[in-house]
């Protein structure tokens, strides 16, 4: 469901009077908090985790030779095909350390291997970052404190391939025909959070209690199948 059709069935779940919704802007007080509470719900359900897998994607970026940084804005996601940042990607979050490999462009994938990482900042700028170090093929990364760009050590001497995965922001329900990040199957999710959070708003309780079940439920449907495996733990001795 898109944008609009949420509202349309917190509408219809609620019992809104009023005709069907045909835009997100320009609606009475009542129905604009409706349309702010699918807002709200939806921006709940994306930060209820940090490891969703709907918003684990992955990266590209090419290097260029002597530059050691890439901000995230440099970087293609290669699951949406657009740059990270853009608005049909999501803001850029975090890196996600054990993912990053390189090959020599010129010399093809084939030559792919793995770059170790990610390095303590004041480690890396002690060991690659230190006077006027030569370029090399880069075998190490960092993240840049103030701009979570990746630093890579040494500072490539070449064109380079880098790839890897991170975790992105959920792209906003910023328009009428803007749809969740996450699948189809749990879009009810964030109509039942909004209708508890307008049962909240009407000290409505015996619609709160309904509501929130149904939330819950979805919402543990959801967590099985978006929230990765626990992993195994390790040999007691």
């Amino acid at each position: 469901m898109n944008k609009l059709a949420l509202c349309n069935k917190l509408k219809t779940e609620t019992a809104t009077p009023g005709s069907v919704l045909t835009a997100i802007t320009g609606n009475s007080a009542e129905i604009q908090r409706l349309i702010d509470w699918i807002d709200d719900a939806y921006n709940d359900i994306c930060i209820l985790h940090d490891n969703w897998r709907f918003l684990r994607s992955a990266f590209t970026v090419n290097t260029v030779s002597g530059t050691q940084a890439y901000a995230p804005t440099t970087c293609t996601d290669t699951r949406i095909s657009a740059a990270i940042g853009h608005a049909t990607v999501g803001a850029f979050k975090s890196w996600i350390p054990g993912t990053f490999r390189i090959y020599l462009s010129s010399a093809g994938v084939a030559t792919q291997g793995f770059l170790t990482g990610p390095h303590g900042y004041d480690d890396f700028r002690n060991q690659f970052m230190l006077g006027a170090p030569a370029s090399q093929p880069p075998i190490s990364w960092a993240v840049r404190p103030d701009d979570d760009a990746i630093l890579l050590g040494p500072k490539p001497d070449a064109v380079y391939v880098v790839t890897g995965e991170y975790m992105r922001q959920a792209p906003g329900l910023t328009a009428t025909t803007s749809e969740p990040a996450f699948d189809v199957a749990y879009h009810m999710a964030i109509v039942h959070l909004a209708r508890r959070k307008h049962a909240e708003h009407w000290e409505n309780s015996g619609q709160y209690d309904g509501a929130n079940r149904a939330y819950k439920r979805i919402l543990g449907d959801m967590e099985r199948k978006e929230l990765p495996l626990p992993g195994m733990a390790g040999p007691l001795a």
